[in-house]
């Protein structure tokens, strides 16, 4: 089977229609990608931008559709559902693949048959004005880095794997990844209930704990450009953001449901005592905690909201018809 009747490359994006178009324009015309690609775009112009950068472009084999829906999981779980291919690669409209990307992964998966789900190398906006100036080394030095010393031991364990080498992690970077089709329908997709941080680290732990096996690809790297507006960086007036939930409501809901009890408990107390470093911000840094531990508990209360219902992994890889 050829690379381009494997992938399907699946993009969510909002607000950005310039940088999707970008993206669309380097995967086509510099690296040559010929698989298919479906856009999901919850643009507040209902993906007028995007369709008419398109309809001028010559560009092919591009799927774009409106999601009225908020949040890049659901425009994930949409672009999974109409895909048609044996494997998902999933992008940020913000990552740029560096080249020979698709082939590394390929190769990847011809040499690990066994693998579900595959997380690529990342790197960021610096590394990749080095590739444009040519300059660029891959940062791949074989090691692991250590725990950030203001991470906890579940910000750890969920994390996307920090190493240079081929590992078999827990956490993933739903900005760069690639996933069998038959794995993330049969795992229930991404849990739409999380608009922000925790999404990809709730789909990891959860395909671990279903029983999916994830590596990391430490080849295939592409750049993480950080776009300072669009997807959910939203324009807030400064007043409005003073009562912005602080942290986010998807961080503790992720907490609530995957480590209810002392865990989350000692989530919230450790942004009180966080908080009590500025006692003149307190009252107001502590009605922020209470907005978003609410907010939370109201996420957990409705459920979460998959594309089907999760299933732990067939042992025998059995023939599966979706419809």
């Amino acid at each position: 089977m050829t690379i381009a009747h494997r992938f399907t490359l699946l993009i969510p994006t909002r607000n950005r229609p310039e940088r999707a178009f970008e993206l669309l324009c380097y995967v086509r015309k510099q690296l040559g990608w010929k698989i298919p690609i479906l856009v999901a775009d919850q643009s507040d112009d209902c993906g007028a931008r995007l369709a008419e950068l398109l309809e001028q472009s010559a560009l092919q084999g591009i799927g774009h559709f409106v999601d009225n829906r908020r949040g890049a999981n659901s425009g994930r779980n949409e672009t999974a559902r109409r895909a048609h291919t044996d494997w998902l690669l999933l992008l940020d409209d913000d990552v740029r693949p560096a080249a020979g990307y698709l082939e590394r992964l390929e190769e990847f998966l011809e040499a690990n048959p066994w693998v579900d789900v595959v997380q690529c190398a990342t790197e960021q906006r610096e590394a990749w004005r080095e590739y444009l100036n040519g300059d660029w080394r891959p940062s791949n030095d074989g090691r692991r880095r250590s725990c950030p010393p203001d991470w906890s031991g579940i910000q750890w364990f969920t994390s996307s794997p920090w190493a240079g080498y081929e590992a078999l992690p827990i956490g993933l970077g739903a900005g760069n990844m690639a996933i069998s089709r038959e794995a993330y329908l049969n795992s229930g997709g991404f849990d739409e209930r999380i608009c922000g941080p925790g999404e990809d680290r709730e789909f990891g732990l959860r395909l671990w704990w279903l029983g999916y096996r994830c590596c990391l690809c430490p080849g295939a790297v592409a750049f993480h450009l950080h776009e300072p507006l669009g997807g959910r960086r939203e324009v807030r007036s400064r007043i409005r953001a003073l009562f912005n939930p602080e942290p986010s409501p998807s961080w503790i809901y992720f907490h609530l449901k995957w480590f209810p009890g002392r865990p989350s408990m000692e989530l919230i107390v450790s942004y009180v005592l966080k908080f009590a470093r500025e006692p003149w911000k307190l009252p107001v840094k502590c009605l922020r905690l209470w907005r978003s531990v609410r907010a939370a508990r109201k996420l957990l209360a409705a459920g979460p909201l998959y594309c089907s219902v999760p299933a732990p992994r067939a042992s025998t890889r059995p023939h599966v018809i979706f419809r």
